[in-house]
Parts: structure tokens; C-alpha cells; sequence
């Protein structure tokens, strides 16, 4: 048996640019995982199956764990069977790559747990195939990406900022913000010319999103919500991915919990987590 972490994601940025051949959009990203985290047990049994302690949580085909289970079984004609708990913490469907993250800390144990013997290579290449940020959960470190999200560039450090993450329980369709214009596009940037040590400064002055306007529109709370972090003492705010999460940077612990305190009261029935940038792996 073994137990794994699946770390929550936000974007320091996401910028958009533009519209590719295949239907999808050319993004650049950098990736940092969060401290908010699910739980993954995994034990061998005679038939694989998924448990999940958020019942509004697919346990079916359709979760990406197993997606990548029956991607083994048909790729490399895996045959191990497991008994899988997911003890959810990160909102599902909230712009934190919750699945994803569980998906590829799955492969990940898997892979370790059986001597499967799978390369990064390997992983990337399944992980890939079911997700744009999948891919990411491959690595400890922040990350630039680029394409759908799914090439890594380059690992990066940040400094492990206090942040607020709050979730309205809104469900933004990805597809549809992509599809219905009003998005941000920004040039195309040298990825490989962005500092692999950002300090606190840098970390604030880069948070943009492309998506958020779009997002605003349809959403005006989620607005309403950013400046009521920064009005909390937050020194930079940003949706994350295409929402509904936004979170707040701070610099110390002292201004997180005031301001935990004051979003708590004021969006009542949101889901607020105190967290941290997982900065340096």
C-alpha cells in the first residue's frame, strides 16, 4: 500500500496566443503548486476500483485515474488491479488541475509501486493525451509551459508566499470561454529568457490572466472577489487557469489570517483555503 500527496496548482500567469490549426489555443503558462493537497491510497487488490470521499467526483471511466489505468492496460498490457481512495480536498472543477494532479501522482505511484518502469518520457506521453496541465504534475518545482500547457520549457523557483484560495463553487466550461472571444492575447514570449529565481517582487509583477476578462463577464462576482483580496491586504490577485478559484498573494503569515478572517465573513458559504506557494520543491 502507499499514500500519496496531490498537490493543487494556480497560474502566476496564463497568457493566450492565439488560435491554433487544430481548434485549441496557444498558451504560456507558469505553474506552482499549492500546499492544499488530496490524499491517494493505494493498495493491490483483485479488481481496480475508485472510492472517492466527494461524492459529486466521477468514480467511473470518465476519471482521469482511470483513464490512465485502461492507458496502461492497453498500452503496455498492465494487468495490476487496485483498490483506489480518493480523500478529496481541492475543489473539483475550480481552475486548481485537481484531477489532473491526482492523475498523474497516480501514474507516478503506480509506476513505482509495480516497477512498471515507465520514463518521464513515457509518463508525459500518457499524461498528455488526457489533459493540457497534466503533464505538469510530473514535476515538484514551479514550471514554465507552453502549446496546450502540455510542454514543459523549464523549472523555476519561487518564493513560498502565503496565499489565499478561494472557490465560489462556480463551473466555468473551459471550452466555452475559449470559445466565446473576449479573450486576452499577448505575443508570443522567449520562455527560456524568464528567470528560473523569481524573488517575491517578480512573483507578484507577473501575475496576469488572459482569460479573466472573458471569465469576469459571465461571472461579475469573481471580479468583485479579486478586489476584495487585494482590498484584504493581498499585494497581487489572479483568477486561476479559465476559474473559478482566485487566490491572493501575500508576503507575511500575519496578513494571510487577517485576511482569511475578513474573506471568510464577507463570502460566506465560499470555500477559503489558507495555503502556501510550494516554491522550491
Amino acid at each position: 500500500m502507499i499514500s500519496v500527496k496531490s498537490f493543487a496548482k494556480i497560474n502566476i500567469f496564463l497568457h493566450i496566443n492565439g488560435r491554433r490549426a487544430d481548434g485549441y489555443h496557444d498558451l504560456q503558462t507558469l505553474f506552482a503548486q499549492t500546499e492544499l493537497h488530496d490524499t491517494i491510497t493505494i493498495e493491490e487488490a483483485e479488481k481496480t476500483e475508485l472510492r472517492c470521499s466527494e461524492a459529486s467526483v466521477p468514480a467511473d471511466s470518465s476519471n482521469l485515474i482511470i483513464k490512465v489505468k485502461n492507458i496502461l492496460a492497453e498500452k503496455y498490457g498492465f494487468r495490476n488491479e487496485y483498490s483506489i481512495t480518493l480523500n478529496k480536498n481541492i475543489p473539483a472543477g475550480g481552475g486548481l488541475g485537481g484531477g489532473s494532479s491526482n492523475a498523474a501522482c497516480f501514474l507516478k505511484a503506480v509506476n513505482s509501486l509495480s516497477g512498471l518502469g515507465l520514463s518521464y518520457t513515457d509518463m508525459a506521453d500518457i499524461l498528455g493525451s488526457i489533459g493540457s496541465d497534466t503533464v505538469y504534475f510530473l514535476h515538484d518545482k514551479p514550471c514554465y509551459a507552453e502549446g496546450r500547457g502540455e510542454v514543459i520549457v523549464s523549472e523555476a523557483e519561487l518564493p513560498c508566499a502565503p496565499v489565499l484560495l478561494v472557490n465560489p463553487g462556480i463551473h466555468v466550461p473551459t471550452g466555452e470561454i475559449f470559445r466565446g472571444g473576449n479573450l486576452k492575447l499577448t505575443a508570443k514570449a522567449d520562455l527560456s529568457r524568464m528567470p528560473l529565481v523569481a524573488g517575491y517582487a517578480e512573483l507578484t509583477a507577473m501575475l496576469e490572466n488572459g482569460l479573466e476578462a472573458a471569465v469576469f463577464a459571465k461571472h461579475p462576482v469573481l471580479k468583485v472577489l479579486k478586489t476584495s483580496l487585494l482590498d484584504s491586504g493581498a499585494e497581487g490577485a489572479l483568477m486561476s487557469g479559465s476559474g473559478s478559484t482566485v487566490f491572493g498573494v501575500y508576503r507575511t503569515d500575519e496578513q494571510l489570517e487577517s485576511a482569511y478572517s475578513v474573506i471568510k465573513e464577507k463570502f460566506a458559504g465560499y470555500t477559503v483555503f489558507k495555503s502556501r506557494i510550494k516554491g522550491a520543491g
